[in-house]
C-alpha cells in the first residue's frame, strides 16, 4: 500500500505522526470532516492494539474482528495485509516499540442528511507510547463497581461489533469514576454478567476459570 507524508509542514523530533487516509500527518493536522458519518452518527468501528518490543500482540485476531465487523456494516476497508503494513508503519514513523495503537474506520464523509451516493471510508491510525500499568495495580488489583448501565441488546446494536458508538461504555466508566472505581462491570439486558466497560470479564471459582458465554451478548475479546 502506498502512502505519503505531508511535506508542507515543519516538524520537530517529538512530532507524533498519525496515518489519515493515505497520508502521514502530524497530530495537529490530523483533521476529519465534520460531515464524517463516524463523527455525526458513530457509524464506524475501531480496534485498540498493544505492541511489545515492536511486535503487535494478537494482530491477526484484531484484524479478523475488524474485517468481520466492516463487512457487516458494509464499509470497504483495506485487506488485512495492507492494514498490518500501515500499523507497523505508524509504529516505525513514531519510533515506538512499546505502544498502544488505535485503528478507526468510518463510513466516510457525505453531505449532511444524504443517504445515498458514493462515499470514501475514513481510516485513521495513531499510537501512543505505553510501557504498561504500574506494578502496584497487578499486586493490589483495582476497584470495580457493578454499573447500572446495561450492555447493548443484540437486536439493537450487537455488542459483538466494536463500534465507535461507545456511549454505554462511556457512561458506565463515568459511573465508576464517580464511585472512585477504576472499572465498571456491565450486565446484559437480562441481568447476566457481560463484561467490563473496557475489559473482558473472568473469575475463578473452586479452582476453575470462568468467562461469560458469547451468547450473553459481549464483544468477543481477542484475549478470551
Amino acid at each position: 500500500m502506498e502512502f505519503s507524508e505531508d511535506n508542507n509542514e515543519s516538524v520537530s523530533f517529538d512530532t507524533v505522526w498519525v496515518y489519515l487516509n493515505n497520508h502521514f500527518v502530524s497530530q495537529e493536522r490530523a483533521i476529519v470532516s465534520v460531515f464524517d458519518q463516524g463523527f455525526l452518527y458513530g457509524d464506524g468501528l475501531f480496534e485498540t492494539l498493544r505492541s511489545y518490543n515492536g511486535k503487535i500482540f494478537l494482530l491477526s485476531e484484531h484484524l479478523r474482528r475488524l474485517q468481520k465487523g466492516a463487512k457487516r456494516l458494509g464499509i470497504i476497508i483495506p485487506k488485512a495485509e495492507q492494514l498490518e503494513q500501515l500499523l507497523y508503519a505508524t509504529l516505525s514513523r513514531n519510533s515506538f516499540c512499546n505502544a498502544m495503537i488505535r485503528i478507526t474506520v468510518t463510513r466516510g464523509a457525505r453531505e449532511w442528511q444524504e443517504s445515498s451516493g458514493e462515499v470514501i471510508p475514513t481510516l485513521v491510525i495513531f499510537a501512543r507510547r505505553f510501557e504498561g500499568y504500574p506494578d502496584k495495580l497487578y499486586k493490589k488489583g483495582i476497584a470495580g463497581c457493578l454499573s447500572t448501565i446495561r450492555r447493548n441488546a443484540k437486536a439493537s446494536q450487537d455488542p459483538a461489533l466494536k463500534s465507535i458508538s461507545f456511549l454505554n461504555n462511556v457512561m458506565a466508566r463515568r459511573e465508576a469514576t464517580a464511585l472512585s472505581a477504576q472499572e465498571a462491570i456491565l450486565l446484559n439486558p437480562e441481568g447476566f454478567l457481560a463484561e467490563g466497560s473496557v475489559s473482558n470479564l473472568f473469575w475463578i471459582r473452586a479452582g476453575r476459570l470462568y468467562t461469560p458465554r458469547k451468547s450473553v451478548g459481549i464483544l468477543e475479546g481477542v484475549t478470551r
